[in-house]
């Protein structure tokens, strides 16, 4: 009767599943007030904390960023971190055969030997600009290398210099996907001109745009609905916005740095300016000689000033003695100095200036010992262990890697299709692409897990041996399984079962080595001819 009931229930709940379902409001049943009212309410506010900017505005503030010393370190250590190295060859994307392709069979042995063929060359083409590729990446959001591919031939060469330089290029999108290319070319007498260039002449890493940043677009005069099209052919194609940039959320704390840091320079070269003041008694003067004198004094110190700033500028000793004759009438001292009565007479405090930094390094998942700050090594840690034990850094390498292996993918397809004639598609792909990561964070962070779970293993295994020792019944041993080691009770039930057989075989065959019957004694333990335990039984 229970399964009798439990199949009636089950019947009973799929038809009300599919009424409900086929019930269901759609979009259309919404309310025109709210339809009305959402342009209004739909968005957020822009105002002075979040301007929207022309895309000129934006790159320019990336590139001034990664003009800065600090931000230049981090940069350049993400990407280290990101793509690792091997330790002696130097090279980082490797490209081996696809497991699918490790076959015996005829084409596998084909595609295979044609891969292995092929990597080589690949590998010294693409190492030679992945590091300055992926760098333009994850300053700008995009990064383009430029293609020379020949048929018959693949790829003859990759260029990613200057030229390519991201603010140059504009990429074309149709509802995400990259369609195309608009180059600026300067020359030398400011003679302006467009490139165009197509997916076949031009790859792109576009990094992923977690956190839309705020700008002015042209799309959004031109296209007013580009969700509004199902197909995907016929959507229109758009500029692609800028965005992707790790910069993006280091800017306000950088910002903030660089205008502590320049009141602190400026407040330090002030300091170190021997002003002096000078008291001058004239009562005694006439009018006439006051003037002259003033004149004269005055001149006296700026030729002495200008002489010694024409002595620095030259890199020239002073070796005489510089004299100025003050003459004075009466007995009364005419010149009193005062001494520098703006010397600053407390120290200069960096901490402000340095929480900023410390804000925007922080952002990027780095400690600024690794960036040159070697004073503020933490003895918890240790010098570079940030580099390793930082969850930012790994979650920003697994994104570098993610953006750059798409236009590797892209140069290798083109290489086998102009030289072979093969197009391959990226579901079936003959190759794989990997990188040499044992010094990279992601992999630092994988290898301690796997340690983590081979002591685990190491641990458990060496609990079962005991519990093997032990020859406790089946019950035993999964209380002792679930509650004291913790494991979950479907897997300490199958490892109860596996240890009573075991024990169960080992007697046998020392019965059988003895000559004694093959009938098993009564057994102790619990378990019935199924192998499933009674839930009444409470185990």
């Amino acid at each position: 009767m229970s399964k009798v009931g439990k199949f009636l229930s089950n019947i009973w709940a799929e038809r009300n599943v599919i009424e409900r379902s086929e019930g269901r409001a759609s979009i259309h049943d919404i309310s025109e007030v709210y339809e009305n009212y959402e342009p209004y309410t739909l968005g957020v506010y822009y105002g002075e904390k979040l301007k929207r900017r022309d895309r000129k505005s934006i790159y320019t503030e990336y590139k001034m960023m990664m003009q800065d010393p600090t931000i230049h370190a981090c940069l350049n250590i993400l990407v280290a971190a990101a793509l690792g190295g091997h330790e002696s060859r130097g090279e980082v994307v490797f490209i081996r055969p696809a497991d699918k392709i490790m076959g015996k069979g005829l084409r596998a042995k084909e595609l295979r030997k044609q891969v292995e063929k092929e990597a080589e060359y690949l590998q010294n083409l693409i190492n030679g600009v992945i590091f300055a590729f992926a760098r333009n990446g994850i300053g700008y959001g995009d990064s383009y290398a430029r293609v020379y591919p020949q048929r018959g031939y693949g790829l003859s060469h990759v260029l990613c210099d200057e030229t390519v330089d991201p603010p140059l290029v504009q990429a074309f999108e149709q509802a995400g996907r990259t369609v195309g290319f608009h180059i600026l070319e300067i020359n030398d007498f400011e003679m302006r001109q467009l490139t165009k260039l197509g997916m076949h002449q031009m790859v792109r890493m576009k990094m992923q745009r977690v956190s839309p940043l705020p700008q002015f677009r042209l799309d959004h005069i031109i296209h007013r609905q580009l969700l509004d099209e199902n197909d995907v052919s016929k959507v229109p194609v758009i500029p692609s916005p800028v965005g992707g940039s790790f910069l993006q959320a280091v800017e306000p704390a950088w910002k903030e740095w660089m205008l502590s840091f320049a009141a602190l320079n400026s407040q330090q070269i002030a300091d170190s300016v021997n002003n002096q003041f000078l008291s001058l008694d004239i009562s005694s003067m006439p009018k006439a000689a006051r003037e002259k004198y003033k004149t004269g004094l005055t001149k006296s110190l700026l030729d002495l000033h200008n002489k010694v700033k024409d002595a620095l500028k030259g890199g020239e000793p002073l070796w005489a003695t510089n004299y100025t004759f003050l003459p004075s009438w009466g007995e009364k001292q005419v010149l009193n100095p005062l001494g520098d009565i703006t010397k600053r007479t407390s120290p200069l405090n960096m901490e402000l200036a340095l929480t900023h930094l410390k804000r925007g390094v922080g952002a990027l998942g780095l400690d600024l010992s690794l960036t040159g700050w070697m004073e503020l090594i933490s003895g918890g840690l240790g010098d570079g262990a940030a580099f390793h034990t930082s969850a930012q850094v790994m979650q920003n390498s697994t994104l570098i890697r993610q953006a750059v292996t798409e236009p590797i993918i892209d140069m290798c397809i083109m290489h086998f299709a102009y030289k072979y004639g093969d197009v391959y598609k990226r579901g079936d792909l003959p190759f794989k692409i990997e990188f040499y990561s044992d010094i990279s964070a992601a992999a630092t962070e994988s290898l301690n897990n796997k340690n983590t779970r081979a002591n685990n293993l190491a641990i458990t295994t060496s609990a079962i041996l005991g519990l093997k020792e032990l020859d406790l019944d089946a019950q035993s041993n999964t209380t002792l399984l679930t509650d004291t080691l913790g494991m979950d009770d479907t897997l300490a039930i199958g490892i109860a079962k596996a240890l009573v057989r075991a024990a169960d075989e080992k007697k046998a065959q020392e019965r059988a080595e003895r000559g004694e019957s093959d009938l098993p004694p009564p057994s102790n333990h619990e378990d019935d001819e199924s192998g499933e335990y009674d839930e009444d039984e409470g185990i």
